[in-house]
């Protein structure tokens, strides 16, 4: 029974999520109004825009948006400018046109929109409509990013830890995640945890770990949620507490998360937070090998193979260590040489053992290597 501890920093791809845009919802059903406005009031042009755009108070018209942000975008101003480059990008109350998107956005950039630059730094970035560079890149992301545009932030503490040919640098990116984590930005909250948590740029720090994991996991982030179950579970920046880890770990379920189903049936197995039940660890596992997932699957042959929960079924013990060693599960490898060693299921092999063996061991394994050792001393196989 293995309980899964997974971390890693994540990779997030975003087009732009701050687009000045507020969205509030009306009690009331929108009606048309009619507004009078002189053309030199640009920000009046826009705001109506906005309404139109946003069916805020009044139908929503894209159309009408269109040719208000248009009318105001000709007179300079930059908020319009922006949003006629989403409207452009999405096709929205115009054809699609991301050359035309990308102009106005430009315009809105150089005079210092930082949800605009963000977005021409995302385009570089992602290689969106036109040729990666990274250079270009940053050199928007960091424009947005002085005037505290949380995505650009996130953006620049990834370039410093996640992307090939990138100069890595990992206090820089603890500083960029840590600005825009401290507004909120759930992405760079997830990933300086995953820095705290496995002491990447800086020392491992379980407690910080927890506290940015646990915003995350609040807003119904799953992967944080996982995270936080598991640092309950192994008492890591917060006192040791079996019951909440399956709380969680429940929680998750309900979603099919494959590695929290089989984090229940493992705590089932071991009786951690929960009473004893082989019978119930089986269950979670079936659930989670059904989704392919190879711990899972080892683990379930495990339990047939000793009879624990489930029938003695050797037959179905080889079949699911053979899902879970052809996704390449040192332990599922392993039992499959033991299997092979003595002869269970199979025809007794000690080359084949070795063959599983060897596989296990070429990712660490420990038994495996012993086995090998004591086979080659025994002198059941010559190597």
């Amino acid at each position: 029974m293995t309980i899964l501890n997974t971390n890693k920093i994540l990779r997030f791809y975003f087009i732009a999520l701050s687009t000045g845009l507020t969205v509030s919802a009306c009690s009331a059903e929108p009606v048309d109004t009619a507004y009078s406005i002189e053309e030199s009031d640009t920000s009046q042009s826009y705001q109506l825009g906005l309404n139109y755009y946003e069916g805020k108070s009044i139908k929503q018209d894209y159309n009408k948006a269109f040719e208000l942000f248009q009318e105001a975008a000709n007179q300079g101003y930059p908020q319009a400018q922006f949003q006629l480059g989403v409207m452009y990008y999405e096709g929205e109350g115009v054809s699609e046109d991301k050359n035309k998107a990308a102009q106005w956005y430009k315009k809105a950039a150089e005079q210092g929109l930082a949800d605009a630059q963000n977005k021409i730094g995302v385009k570089y970035f992602y290689s969106e409509d036109v040729e990666r560079n990274y250079d270009k890149a940053i050199k928007w992301f960091k424009k947005a990013a002085a005037q505290g545009h949380p995505e650009a932030q996130f953006h620049l503490g990834e370039y410093y830890t996640n992307i090939e040919g990138s100069p890595i640098d990992y206090n820089q990116a603890i500083e960029w995640y840590r600005k825009s984590a401290e507004q909120g930005f759930y992405p760079a909250e997830f990933n300086l945890a995953a820095l705290y948590y496995k002491g990447i740029g800086t020392e491992p720090n379980y407690s910080e770990a927890f506290k940015w994991y646990k915003k995350v996991a609040d807003k119904g982030h799953a992967p944080a949620q996982f995270q936080v179950a598991i640092m309950y579970y192994d008492g890591l920046g917060v006192k040791q507490d079996y019951k909440k880890a399956f709380e969680l770990f429940q929680t998750l379920e309900d979603e099919g998360y494959a590695s929290a189903q089989h984090n229940i049936g493992a705590m089932y197995e071991k009786g951690e937070g929960v009473k004893q039940d082989y019978k119930k660890a089986a269950q979670w596992y079936q659930k989670a090998a059904e989704q392919g997932y190879s711990l899972s699957q080892n683990d379930l042959g495990s339990l047939y193979y000793s009879g624990r929960g489930v029938k003695e079924d050797y037959d179905k013990a080889f079949e699911l260590y053979t899902k879970a060693a052809a996704q390449g599960e040192a332990l599922a490898q392993f039992n499959l040489g033991e299997m092979h060693y003595y002869g269970d299921s199979v025809a007794q092999d000690y080359n084949k053992a070795y063959e599983w063996y060897q596989k296990a061991a070429d990712q660490g394994y420990q038994d495996a290597q012993d086995r090998i050792d004591e086979m080659i001393s025994e002198g059941k196989i010559t190597r």
